[in-house]
């Protein structure tokens, strides 16, 4: 994963043993159980834009309850990929997103974590943002994915009916 995208760098360097606090956290509760979140967020490329082009690129299991992919995602107009980490854990019912990008050092750091926790019928999403191009825009990009999630949801709804 050298190619991560440079066009936002993290602040100082973050690593797995020195995590930098985030620069700001946002909440969502969904309404919906976790396996239906968990499902909806890997399918939530399957209606991308033309410009784009997103694919799984490596999966491993590192134990009965842990799954974790990587995702690729290419855009028309950059030629560095995005990478996102996803690991799901069915024992806790959680799941941890982050979108990869490169710590002024060129090491690999944490740009975005997305946290889901399981409720009773319910699925908590907490975002914790590291690094951001401008403020409003993380705000408009975290309303973004709730909807895009919202709808994914929908959609497989109507798709079993």
């Amino acid at each position: 994963m050298s190619h991560l995208n440079a066009s936002l760098l993290l602040r100082g360097k973050q690593t797995a043993e020195l995590e930098i606090p985030p620069l700001v956290r946002f909440s969502y509760k969904f309404n919906q159980p976790f396996n239906t979140m968990a499902m909806a967020y890997l399918k939530k490329f399957n209606w991308e834009k033309r410009t784009q082009l997103s694919t799984i690129a490596h999966v491993e299991q590192p134990d009965d309850d842990t799954l974790i992919y990587y995702r690729r995602q290419e855009r028309i107009t950059t030629n560095i990929p995005a990478w996102e980490k996803v690991t799901i854990n069915r024992s806790d019912n959680t799941m941890v997103c982050e979108a990869l990008g490169l710590n002024t050092d060129g090491s690999t750091g944490v740009i975005q974590r997305d946290i889901f926790t399981s409720g009773d019928s319910s699925t908590q999403n907490e975002q914790q943002v590291y690094g951001a191009v401008d403020k409003s825009y993380t705000v408009e990009q975290f309303k973004a994915s709730v909807a895009l999630l919202s709808k994914v949801i929908k959609f497989n709804q109507f798709e079993q009916e």
